[in-house]
């Protein structure tokens, strides 16, 4: 018998002995901007340095390198959604015992994502006190430099990109204005980035619909550049393009995996989603979409420059860089609207700072027992998978005697 259905019949007994459940009245976002949410997220600097890592791997390997994974990213982010769902089921179940007493309190599915869980919480659920401190300190250390990698990068293209622009050159605008304009565009954008995070994650939902639609544009210009110099510079013949780098794979995948890995804001950003069930799927068609975007610039880029044995700053068109966007500076007009491509993270790093933030507030001011899942709950049989609700006793506690005790009665 497959979750869903232990999930029912368990919700139907609960309910047949007037258990009930609650749901936190929170703003929700759309199916839509789930997706704008999650390839936002994705596609952060991606379409920036693929192109260079994929010629490292090759024609043939890199795109199989890029789905495979998408589909490791894919499935593990299956894993913290069934994560979720198993603790809102846990807290679900104690209210439910705390209902005999005030009935009141509107029915809703037990496995139901009711209640937003960061890494912290779920961790202290499932890992007990050590690994909710391993958890913080991995998740806020990753954080912290990824809002500081974002907010830089963000604050760099922008000057250089006014400075394009304006004088088509990236410093001369700082000579005419005589302050360095990179610092003041930092810490207005650190500013933005803090209103926003003050809020719910559903203030986000318009900005990151906005913001994808120019991402998209974005990268639309990027294979145009690409088809573009392809027809004025030439295609790079497929025999002089590396076909599968083996010695390339394990710093290639891992780059590959990086662009995939938004798990940290995963938690925050599909609890909101209505409906529940279209989760998995948005998930699913914006991670493909992803991988597909991505392996367009790669292979477009490969044979756009991939001829060519001269560095960017030696003059245009050059050989395939590490920063993708300083191929297309000699493009007029589109090589300078590309490169502003890193200020679109105005979108994604609000979400970063929000996740860090509803982490160190649960590691701080929330003390949640650990409940420890023993062999019983892994059966298949609805006994087994009840028992650890039933093993919860009245003061919403796991425990073990009670679960051995009603674990083994179902089983004689």
């Amino acid at each position: 018998m497959n979750i869903e259905n232990n999930s029912n019949e368990l919700e139907k007994s609960l309910r047949e002995r007037n258990f009930t459940f609650t749901q936190a009245k929170l703003n929700e976002i759309t199916s839509f901007a789930g997706f704008a949410m999650i390839i936002n997220l994705i596609l952060g600097t991606g379409p920036f340095t693929v192109p260079f890592f994929a010629m490292e791997a090759g024609l043939v390997l890199s795109p199989i390198l890029l789905i495979l994974a998408m589909i490791v990213a894919y499935i593990s982010a299956t894993f913290i959604i069934e994560s979720l769902s198993t603790c809102n089921a846990v807290e679900s179940y104690a209210i439910a015992r705390q209902s005999l007493i005030d009935n009141n309190i509107e029915k809703e599915s037990l496995f139901g994502l009711k209640k937003s869980f960061e890494f912290t919480k779920i961790s202290a659920i499932m890992l007990g006190t050590a690994g909710r401190l391993i958890t913080v300190c991995i998740i806020s250390f990753y954080l912290f430099g990824a809002v500081a990698i974002k907010c830089v990068a963000a604050a760099e293209s922008l000057s250089s990109g006014l400075s394009y622009l304006i004088y088509g050159d990236g410093t001369h605008l700082n000579a005419a204005i005589g302050f360095d304009l990179y610092y003041v565009l930092l810490g207005l954008f650190a500013l933005f980035v803090i209103g926003f995070c003050l809020g719910d994650i559903s203030k986000l939902s318009t900005l990151n619909s906005i913001i994808v639609v120019f991402r998209l544009l974005t990268v639309v210009m990027l294979i145009c550049g690409a088809v573009y110099s392809m027809f004025r510079h030439g295609v790079t013949p497929i025999s002089d393009l590396p076909k599968a780098n083996i010695k390339a794979v394990p710093s290639v995948f891992s780059t590959f995996i990086f662009y995939f890995m938004m798990h940290h804001s995963l938690p925050t950003v599909v609890r909101p989603m209505k409906p529940e069930k279209e989760v998995k799927p948005v998930m699913l068609i914006s991670y493909v979409c992803s991988m597909v975007i991505l392996v367009w610039i790669a292979i477009s880029g490969m044979f756009a420059f991939g001829h060519f044995g001269n560095d960017c700053e030696q003059g245009f068109p050059c050989k395939i860089n590490k920063l993708y966007n300083k191929n297309f500076l000699g493009i007029p007009f589109l090589g300078q609207l590309v490169n502003l491509y890193p200020v679109l993270n105005i979108a994604t790093t609000p979400i970063a700072v929000f996740v860090l933030r509803n982490n160190l507030i649960n590691l701080i001011f929330t003390n949640q027992k650990p409940v420890r899942f023993t062999p019983p709950l892994l059966n298949a049989d609805i006994g087994g998978f009840a028992t650890i609700f039933e093993s919860i006793d009245d003061n919403c506690q796991y425990s073990p005697k009670r679960h051995s005790k009603l674990y083994f009665t179902q089983q004689s």
